[in-house]
Order: structure tokens, then C-alpha cells, then sequence
């Protein structure tokens, strides 16, 4: 059983503090249901002007954390996305149903199944995108 609080202080350090340091754009907004259940929305922007909105309901009550609920989605500086995971229920013809990775703009998004993803993973990708301007990632460039 993990405390609410330092579970979501731990999610704003590994965005915060990553390879490619991001800073926090706006207060996060946390919220608690009791010392175990609870949510934070979030927005870290990074140097190149990038933007990760993330949104996570967690559940610290057992052995391991659960996620209710989570998006987290990667925009350029343009606003246009890069990518986003999250587990709606909008895609059930999906294996991993309800979590999914969409990648690229609306108008040529590509979807896939996968997830869900680790926080660390989220960084990773970020990372790869602020390193590769202008491209979309492809499953398989990331090990």
C-alpha cells in the first residue's frame, strides 16, 4: 500500500526532472478521495516549447498502483500532437482494450495498441520527440 500523496509528488519529479527537464506550466491540480484513491491533472512544458497534459486517477490502496483512469498527451509547440496514451473505451476492436496509443495529428493519426504505458516510458517518448523535430514516432524506435 503506497500514500497517495507521495505517489503523485513521485509522478511530478519523474516528469519534472527527466533527461529533458520540463517545468511545471500551470499549478497541478490534485485531488483526494481518501489517503489511497485520488487524481492529479498536470501540464509540464519543456525547452523546445512542448507541452505533456497528463491526467491520472490512481488507486494506491493495494499491493501495486492502480490507474482508474489516464491520458497522458504530447504536443509540439505548434499544438499539433505527437502522441497520446490514455484508456478510454472508444477503441474495443483494440487487444490491450481500453488502452491505446494514438500517434500524429488528427487529420493522419495512427492508432495502436499498447499500454498501459510506465511513467518512465511517457519520459522516454517525450525525450525521443524533443530529439527528433519534426518526426512521429514509430513503434519499434524506442527500446
Amino acid at each position: 500500500m503506497r500514500d497517495l500523496w507521495n505517489y503523485l509528488e513521485d509522478v511530478v519529479r519523474i516528469f519534472v526532472e527527466g533527461t529533458v527537464a520540463g517545468e511545471i506550466a500551470a499549478a497541478p491540480l490534485l485531488e483526494e478521495r481518501d489517503g489511497y484513491l485520488g487524481g492529479i491533472t498536470l501540464v509540464i512544458r519543456y525547452h523546445d516549447g512542448s507541452i505533456l497534459h497528463t491526467f491520472l486517477s490512481a488507486d494506491c490502496a493495494g499491493e501495486y498502483v492502480v490507474w482508474a483512469d489516464y491520458s497522458f498527451h504530447y504536443q509540439d509547440a505548434e499544438a499539433r500532437t505527437r502522441f497520446r496514451f490514455d484508456n478510454a473505451p472508444h477503441h474495443p476492436e483494440l487487444p490491450t482494450f481500453p488502452d491505446h496509443m494514438h500517434v500524429g495529428p488528427k487529420s493522419g493519426e495512427r492508432l495502436y495498441p499498447f499500454g498501459p504505458p510506465t511513467l518512465r516510458h511517457v519520459v522516454a517518448l517525450v525525450e525521443w520527440h524533443i530529439a527528433n523535430p519534426g518526426r512521429l514516432w514509430e513503434p519499434g524506435t524506442l527500446a
